[in-house]
């Protein structure tokens, strides 16, 4: 639904706002024209309804709506995200699992494992939201503190997720509320897919998303919230880990040992509480040198 606002010197007659969708490679999916209209003053006006077949779109695509009034010079765009509406996940040799001893035993084994950590599997974490600091982390400590992202959009594992180089709306419900990022100052050689920005205060090297080798397993960790089936979002990162899964493993992946491992993570006790609400920010444990 359109909606206009009008706050000039008076209403504005017969307006015909002109709409188009089109993918970000250029592609157009839909456009149309509404009214004509009279626009009085005030907010929240209701101008019509924009309906387009999406037919046309084969495979998840970030698209842009623009709008304009010719009559009024108004002009204004948002960003959209086009998923399927159940994107088909059939890759059996791809253990999900949130249990570390789940996938402990399948590394063991030489499995390929997509690890969803809970909150309370995270042995070193930090809150993660989607939203930057609010003034600053050092006076308003009761917020996660960080920073946005910073994605390898190009990555084969975000082949089916639609992204930028940082963080957008689309990353809304992955983030709030999600497990929180991994602390891998102790591990720096990894270098993950998605990292998250921390706070200069802090300035922690931070994981949402990374890619390790232990022994002869290969192991995925997104501590993105990808839980439940109802939000479009998760669903597609999801089947978008997974595909990426299914494929060859890369030659040049981080090795990690399993007592480093171990040393990341725990089992959680209490999985059923997981991610219900941030907690205050976690400072990064000391360490001892």
């Amino acid at each position: 639904k359109l909606e206009f606002v009008n706050f000039l010197e008076k209403p504005i007659p017969n307006v015909s706002p002109q709409w188009e969708i089109k993918a970000s490679d250029g592609k157009l999916i839909g456009e149309g024209r509404l009214g004509p209209i009279n626009l009085p003053l005030g907010a929240a006006i209701p101008s019509g309804t924009l309906t387009a077949s999406l037919s046309s779109v084969t495979q998840p695509t970030e698209a842009t709506i623009r709008v304009s009034a010719p009559e009024t010079c108004a002009l204004n765009s948002w960003k959209i995200w086009i998923v399927p509406a159940q994107p088909k996940v059939d890759c059996p040799n791809v253990h999900v699992t949130s249990s570390l001893n789940e996938a402990q035993s399948s590394l063991a084994k030489g499995g390929t494992v997509l690890f969803l950590p809970t909150q309370g599997s995270i042995s070193q974490r930090q809150d993660t939201s989607f939203l930057p600091a609010f003034w600053s982390p050092v006076y308003f400590t009761n917020q996660a503190g960080t920073m946005g992202l910073l994605i390898q959009n190009k990555h084969p594992a975000l082949a089916d997720f639609p992204t930028e180089e940082y963080c957008n709306w689309q990353w809304w419900s992955l983030l709030t509320p999600c497990a929180g990022s991994v602390v891998l100052d102790q591990v720096k050689r990894i270098q993950p897919i998605v990292q998250t920005i921390d706070a200069f205060s802090r300035n922690q090297k931070l994981g949402l998303i990374f890619e390790v080798k232990v022994g002869q397993g290969r192991l995925l960790v997104c501590s993105a919230n990808l839980t439940g089936d109802a939000d479009p979002m998760r669903r597609q990162m999801r089947a978008s880990l997974i595909h990426y899964l299914s494929g060859p493993t890369p030659s040049n992946l981080t090795k990690l040992s399993p007592t480093e491992l171990s040393a990341l993570f725990r089992e959680d006790q209490t999985p059923s509480a997981n991610s219900s609400k941030w907690s205050k920010d976690l400072e990064p444990v000391p360490v001892k040198k």
